[in-house]
């Protein structure tokens, strides 16, 4: 039923109201409760599910998904792992001001955590360009 542009909120309100009551019945007090319950979570906007990322990660990611473009433009190349090394040495260096001052089980840590999680995001953020990749070569990984 569409809405009149004029009809206040809590005109409908009420409408709606007695169109629960006339299908359903005159609710109980558990069943008004949850009935509440529902429609005031209706009303609020629903967040993105999940969390977002930390800035350290969310930086890392840019800057890694950068460095990787730039490799491809690079004549003659070096060799993609040691690639991989120096671009993960200069990502550190500017996500962590303090790295060159870090304990060592510290850094690693903290290094390999950053890593674990810039390469979930990445995963995560290219779902839905990897399933249409995926569609388009006909169930290629």
């Amino acid at each position: 039923m569409p809405i009149d542009a004029k009809e206040s909120w809590f005109r409908f309100v009420t409408r709606s109201a007695a169109q629960v009551r006339r299908r359903f019945g005159v609710p109980d007090k558990a069943m008004e409760v949850r009935i509440v319950r529902v429609f005031r979570a209706a009303l609020r906007p629903r967040s993105k599910a999940g969390r977002k990322p930390e800035q350290e990660t969310a930086s890392a990611a840019v800057m890694w998904v950068e460095g990787m473009d730039s490799y491809l433009n690079l004549h003659p190349r070096p060799s993609l792992r040691l690639f991989q090394r120096l671009l993960w040495q200069r990502i550190y260096i500017q996500v962590f001001p303090d790295f060159a001052r870090m304990e060592k089980l510290e850094r690693q840590y903290r290094t390999n955590t950053l890593r674990r999680n810039v390469k979930a995001y990445l995963r995560r953020r290219d779902r839905k360009r990897s399933l249409a990749r995926r569609r388009v070569l006909g169930g290629a990984k």
